[in-house]
């Protein structure tokens, strides 16, 4: 592995990302100290009255218009970051051919799923705050973990072919093998449908998506053209891991639960923000800023325990492959090239691998396996 080119590269993708979120914070506290979020609120206000909603519906109208508004100017603030670490780095490093054209659309359709998605969420929150204003916080928490499992579910049959091409798997004899050990690990085989993704990334990966029928592997393309039926088996394996021990679930419970704990940060922070004179009332959508700053700044802080739990995890699904295909040395070799292929760090420092490391590093990991296969 060129470990000196994957290094720079990774750091070039972390600074960009900090800087981003650097830059949208000091927009919401901008939005904040300026008076800028009470006028978004009364922007939208007006245009409400203009479109002479009912007035049952004038509440819900504001917040929404407020929220599309902060969401327009999120996005325009992280735009050349995203531009940075998406396009730019990955054709400097070879990792893409995708034409800037494809790009763009695609960055338009994911932005427009964010922005409307976020819309949702921000109507959801302040209704909530109205129905429930001394509880609210705990019904939107758990509202977004509802939302979650229903993204989740729909992630790999609705929006993924938003993106790509997604077809079924049709190399017969991998397929009948990859079936076969589903079905050994007591895997039901709806669950393991595999399909490939046309995309013009020359990443290979795989991952598990969907709940209940819709579940499913996903298997890049280029992993299906370059690897081994071996080396894709222990991919298999690691991702059919993730199914068999509900992690899923258990990411919904956590996310539940960061969910609950920032609203009510959120709300400590607005019912102060209401008493200060700032806010008319904790629903006062002027207070959308703060909201974000709150939620983001609780995800940030427990951002090392969640990469820990991811950690340990991933550490579990690798022992499940290495334990169900019994093929060590596949594992391994899988393992490095995949890290050289997708430019992975060989050893992150400490505290890049606290607060930006979903998985452990590839030397930990074929350090482990290899340790397992001596024994």
């Amino acid at each position: 592995m060129n470990e000196d080119k994957a290094t720079r590269y990774q750091r070039r993708r972390r600074r960009a990302g900090v800087l981003s979120l650097l830059c949208q914070a000091t927009l919401l506290a901008g939005l904040l100290i300026l008076d800028g979020s009470h006028q978004l609120r009364r922007i939208a206000e007006s245009l409400i009255v203009a479109a002479r909603l009912p007035l049952f519906l004038q509440p819900a109208g504001t917040v929404a218009l407020s929220a599309f508004g902060l969401g327009v100017l999120m996005e325009a603030m992280g735009w050349p970051f995203v531009f940075y670490r998406t396009y730019q780095l990955e054709r400097r490093y070879r990792l893409t051919d995708e034409p800037v054209g494809a790009w763009f659309t695609g960055q338009v359709k994911s932005g427009a799923l964010a922005l409307l998605l976020w819309i949702v969420g921000a109507v959801s929150a302040y209704a909530a705050m109205l129905i429930w204003p001394q509880a609210w916080w705990v019904v939107a928490g758990v509202g977004v973990a509802v939302v979650f499992v229903a993204v989740t579910n729909l992630a790999a049959v609705v929006f993924l072919p938003l993106f790509c091409r997604v077809t079924p798997l049709h190399r017969q004899p991998l397929r009948a093998r990859l079936e076969m050990l589903a079905r050994r690990v007591r895997s039901p085989s709806r669950h393991s449908w595999m399909s490939t993704t046309g995309t013009p990334r020359r990443r290979a990966n795989a991952v598990l998506l969907g709940v209940g029928p819709t579940r499913r592997v996903l298997l890049s393309d280029t992993l299906l053209a370059e690897y081994s039926d071996d080396e894709i088996e222990v991919i298999f394996a690691h991702e059919l891991a993730h199914h068999v021990h509900g992690d899923i679930w258990t990411t919904v419970v956590y996310q539940g639960a960061l969910a609950i704990l920032s609203f009510w940060v959120a709300a400590q922070v607005l019912g102060r923000l209401t008493a200060a004179g700032f806010l008319r009332e904790p629903a006062d959508a002027a207070g959308l800023p703060a909201l974000v700053l709150c939620v983001g700044s609780v995800a940030i802080t427990l951002a090392p325990l969640a990469n820990a739990m991811s950690r340990r995890v991933e550490r579990r699904a690798d022992r499940y492959a290495l334990d169900a295909t019994g093929n060590r040395g596949a594992f391994i070799a899988t393992l490095r090239r995949l890290a050289a292929q997708n430019l992975a760090e060989e050893r992150p420092s400490r505290l890049t691998e606290l607060f930006f490391s979903s998985h452990p590093s590839f030397a930990r990991r074929i350090s482990t396996a290899t340790q397992q296969d001596e024994r």
